[in-house]
């Protein structure tokens, strides 16, 4: 579609109700897959496509439910620059390029929200626990990634069409024909026509790259039901680009003097012979940057007389003056192996980075955790140590206590130590669960105050009365 489009840009179509002639449209291939080309014309059931870069017109003529959409935005160079990102590589930079981005955003907009975390309330248990989990994922996804190769090796196929055209002429007197001019698929009579001239016009149709010399003849060959031939060459090989153009002159006198040749020397006598005309197109370089090479030679067929050339018709469903064959480049790929991954195909590189950046958060964050408990825990067992070297003397353990109905907590030791001391009692010592209970026992009212030690701390010594 040069010059408007080029390869690489970026292009975005979208269903219309109508199309009409001059609307750029994707439609959908039933052999070489999505094209998007021009509507020069349209009938009742179908359209008629070219590309803008194309001298022929494109073989197939979709319907309307073949359209997948017409243009809708173009956006120069963009889907080079998306190609780009879909390597692992790249499109790792680019999250970690967005996320830090918005947090950079987040900050300058919201100041008051950064808090130090030993100011932040949590539950450490609550966060070791959502930490593991992130760390067991990562974990399984690591194990996963690892155990597979990171690149696959498979079969891809790359369509591309042969297209070919046929036709000729031949200058009569007037008064024959319609026209002084013989047109395709009319006969020949040789009482008004010695010579006709064919050309055959030659396109490689593909939606790849392809950077390929075509080498081109073209012969005409009488030939008879016993399988005598004689070849003789129109036009000799020439060597052009993807396509090509082959004009010749076949004078019936040339051909006449072949059948005679036959006729005297090996006295044979057939009333009709066939006359092919055989373009020979072969093809050599690169498609897609793969090794190429293929030929192709379609046949324009007519009966030989003294009396007239005639054109044979193929069936009903070919037609003689375009021939088309259609042809698969098979080559092994190598890509990018992928995981499933909530609905999402993410490639080995990327979920091994993934698994290896999950696991170093994960002890990371455990250090940040131990750093942060280990204060409070520090406190607690200093404020324990404390409570036995102040108040040892009027401390006593005890394994088991039951729950009083009247209960009240206290702010801190020396308030409990003081109601101790005007009713003269003793302050009960209990640990339960990382936590230490001391009690002070009245009538009808149970006085206590509570230290919590964070995570397996050795159990205190007990105090004892002197």
């Amino acid at each position: 579609m040069l010059p408007t489009f080029e390869r690489g840009d970026l292009v975005v179509v979208r269903p219309a109700s109508q199309y009409k002639i001059g609307d750029v449209v994707a439609y959908q291939h039933p052999e070489i897959g999505v094209i998007f080309h021009r509507i020069i014309d349209f009938d009742i059931s179908s359209f008629v496509m070219k590309g803008d870069h194309n001298f022929w017109l494109d073989s197939h003529q979709p319907q309307q439910h073949e359209i997948i959409g017409k243009l809708w935005l173009h956006l120069p160079s963009m889907g080079g620059v998306l190609a780009q990102l879909r390597t692992p590589r790249n499109f790792t930079l680019f999250i970690t390029a967005m996320i830090g981005a918005l947090i950079i955003i987040d900050f300058q907009k919201k100041p008051k929200r950064m808090k130090r975390m030993s100011e932040t309330k949590y539950n450490p248990m609550e966060l070791l626990i959502l930490f593991s989990v992130i760390a067991i994922a990562g974990l399984v996804l690591g194990v996963v990634a690892f155990t597979r190769p990171i690149f696959t090796v498979k079969d891809e196929q790359i369509p591309y069409i042969h297209n070919g055209v046929f036709a000729y002429t031949a200058e009569v007197p007037d008064g024959v024909y319609d026209t002084n001019t013989v047109q395709p698929g009319e006969p020949i009579y040789r009482q008004v026509a010695d010579r006709f001239t064919v050309s055959f016009d030659y396109a490689f149709i593909t939606t790849e790259t392809s950077n390929l010399s075509v080498s081109s003849q073209l012969f005409a060959e009488i030939s008879n039901s016993s399988g005598w031939k004689r070849t003789l060459e129109l036009q000799p090989s020439t060597t052009v680009g993807d396509t090509t153009s082959l004009v010749a002159v076949v004078n019936f006198t040339d051909i006449q003097a072949f059948i005679d040749a036959l006729e005297t020397q090996a006295e044979v006598q057939d009333k009709t012979y066939i006359l092919t005309i055989r373009p020979i197109i072969t093809l050599d370089g690169q498609l897609a940057g793969i090794n190429f090479q293929d030929h192709f030679s379609p046949d324009l067929l007519f009966t030989f007389d003294d009396l007239v050339v005639t054109l044979i018709q193929p069936p009903a469903e070919e037609n003689p003056f375009f021939p088309q064959t259609t042809g698969m480049l098979t080559y092994a790929s190598t890509a990018t192996n992928t995981l499933p991954i909530l609905g999402f195909g993410v490639s080995v590189p990327l979920a091994r980075m993934l698994s290896v950046i999950t696991l170093l958060a994960y002890l990371y964050s455990l250090v940040i955790l131990f750093l942060l408990v280990k204060p409070k825990r520090a406190q607690a067992v200093g404020e324990v140590s404390r409570i036995q070297m102040l108040y040892g003397n009027q401390i006593v353990s005890i394994t088991s206590f039951t729950s009083p109905q009247n209960l009240i907590e206290v702010g801190n030791i020396a308030e409990l130590a003081k109601i101790a001391n005007e009713h003269n009692k003793v302050i009960l010592h209990l640990e339960h669960s990382n936590i230490h209970h001391y009690f002070v026992q009245l009538a009808e009212i149970t006085f206590l105050y509570r230290v919590l030690i964070t995570q397996n701390l050795k159990k205190l010594p007990e105090g004892k009365v002197s």
